[in-house]
């Protein structure tokens, strides 16, 4: 039985991992398997699309894959041997492992590790996830929900407009080409180094998380000033109202501690050991602006194994649903409410 954690081939580590579990399913799971399976979709929504993608091809290609192996598996000549459920179980796990590669290469075409997140789940997405791209030039911008960007590279520099929301650039070193980020008239500008940019009604707030960036505000500073350069763990909220905008921004020195709380949103991956089930959502409810509510201390007391991503919350209440008895209450869109069935 091929071993998801343990595949390999030209597949990137995710579709091969998926690969494998499509074998896993065409021969039936075992409880502790579909335990596996569940654990394995909720460390990281890219799983459940690989798998889903995959599991079309496996539907396309398996009948290609059973006649090949029915034809491999019938003996050539009297002096010809075949060890019953030894021989054709390999030789159909090997095929089947040439059909899955056939449905990705002939029938996808596609590189999944990098696809949008899709939800095949017949309930729609409790919460939106963050989203993580790599532009033209190798920088990698990581959105949270419901943020939006443009982009506009030249020759000469590299343009980023963030329309909404709040979104962390780690930028690809090119003093040819400086990176700008643009939000409500604040530009920020940088070469090679990573920075953290949120917009709101009111303000813009910069992070610098590695390198220097310049923040130019909205209207142009007086003759003579010099604009603020922000090093690494400096923070500055640059105000959008007309009259306040026209002065230099108050660059601060963040504690690692604040500095890792306005950077929570970022997903990470939890692994949690044999941990209370009130730990794991408290540490949801830290990263996530949407509330996990336990009902019943017998419940918050649940210990729990498990890797999630930070922001993967509609994957972890799935677990909990198909792996542990718990009802998912939904209540609006800020809260949801864990209880016993």
């Amino acid at each position: 039985m091929p071993d998801p954690s343990r595949a390999s081939s030209d597949f990137e580590p995710i579709e091969t991992a998926a690969a494998a579990w499509v074998v896993r399913l065409a021969e039936g799971l075992k409880p502790d398997e579909e335990a596996d399976l569940a654990a394995w979709l909720a460390a990281d929504p890219r799983h459940e699309a690989a798998l889903a993608e995959f599991q079309r091809g496996w539907d396309r290609f398996a009948p290609v894959a059973a006649e090949v192996t029915a034809a491999a598996a019938t003996p050539p000549g009297p002096r010809a041997t075949v060890v019953p459920g030894v021989f054709p179980r390999r030789r159909a796990l090997r095929y089947a492992t040439i059909a899955l590669a056939a449905a990705a290469a002939v029938a996808l075409g596609l590189n999944l590790a990098r696809l949008p997140v899709p939800h095949v789940s017949t309930r729609p997405p409790l919460l939106p996830l963050c989203e993580e791209r790599t532009l033209a030039d190798g920088s990698v911008v990581e959105l949270n929900r419901g943020a939006e960007i443009t982009v506009a590279f030249s020759t000469g520099e590299r343009r980023v407009e963030l329309v909404r929301g709040e979104a962390h650039f780690t930028v690809t070193k090119n003093p040819a080409r400086p990176f700008i980020v643009r939000a409500g008239g604040v530009q920020v500008r940088a070469v090679g180094t990573a920075f953290n940019v949120r917009l709101d009604a009111v303000a813009v707030e910069v992070v610098v998380t590695e390198g220097s960036v310049r923040v130019n505000p909205p209207v142009a500073a007086a003759v003579g000033e010099e604009l603020p350069m922000l090093h690494a763990g400096d923070h500055t909220a640059v105000p959008l109202a007309p009259v306040a905008a026209a002065a230099l921004p108050v660059v601060v020195a963040l504690a690692p501690d604040a500095l890792a709380a306005r950077l929570a949103w970022q997903p990470r991956l939890l692994e949690f050991d044999d941990v209370p089930l009130s730990e794991i959502v408290a540490e949801f409810n830290r990263r996530n602006p949407a509330r996990l509510t336990i009902e019943g201390a017998a419940l918050g007391a649940l210990r729990l194994t498990a890797t999630v991503r930070s922001d993967n919350m509609d994957g972890f209440v799935r677990l909990m649903e198909s792996n542990y008895g718990v009802r998912v209450e939904p209540r609006g869109t800020a809260e949801i409410v864990l209880r016993r069935e």
